[in-house]
């Protein structure tokens, strides 16, 4: 409860709301033959945000492999929870949560770009703390490598795969409106 007490720009209402949309055993039905996502359930089903961030608090290095292999609903409420440690005082010298981050953005690009602006927003700032912060995690350059090159290579996939979702819909916008013209 301190840690996420403790968490900047964060109220306790906006907490109170995501909790009430915590997955259901629905959302977890879409992956039911994946072995990987079968352990998330496991670990993740029922948890609120503020218990997701305490196993994260626990063991970040255990829990972040199943934010990649959660269904989308999933993992759209409880990367929250991973990004609210990973900017938290109590995941300081955690070297293996904070790289293990990148690796979630190179998996879950995608999925990053289909959520809401607000969380997109979230992994940019995580990103960019990330970037600046490698002692502060611990982490070692020859072990992790450079955290801010790596915050920036996953800052290019997002950005420019943002831009190639843009450009889709643009042209899908401009063939629908041709078709309309035709007729």
């Amino acid at each position: 409860m301190a840690l996420y007490a403790s968490l900047p720009n964060l109220s306790r209402s906006v907490r109170h709301k995501r909790d009430m949309n915590i997955p259901t055993e629905h959302d977890w039905t879409h992956h039911l033959n994946d072995l990987d996502a079968a352990w998330a359930k496991k670990n993740f089903l029922g948890k609120t945000r503020e218990q997701a961030v305490e196993m994260f608090a626990e063991n970040a290095l255990i829990y972040q492999e199943d934010i990649m292999f959660m269904p989308e609903p999933c993992f759209r409420f409880y990367v929250h929870a991973y990004i609210d440690y990973l900017m938290s005082d109590q995941s300081k010298g955690d070297s293996d949560g904070a790289s293990c981050f990148f690796g979630i953005v190179e998996v879950r690009k995608d999925d990053i770009l289909r959520t809401p602006s607000e969380l997109r927003t979230r992994f940019e700032v995580l990103l960019r703390r990330l970037a600046e912060r490698q002692a502060w995690y611990d982490a070692e350059p020859d072990i992790y490598g450079q955290l801010k090159e790596r915050s920036e290579a996953c800052l290019r996939t997002i950005g420019e795969s943002n831009k190639a979702l843009q450009h889709t819909s643009l042209r899908a916008a401009a063939e629908g409106q041709r078709a309309v013209n035709l007729k």
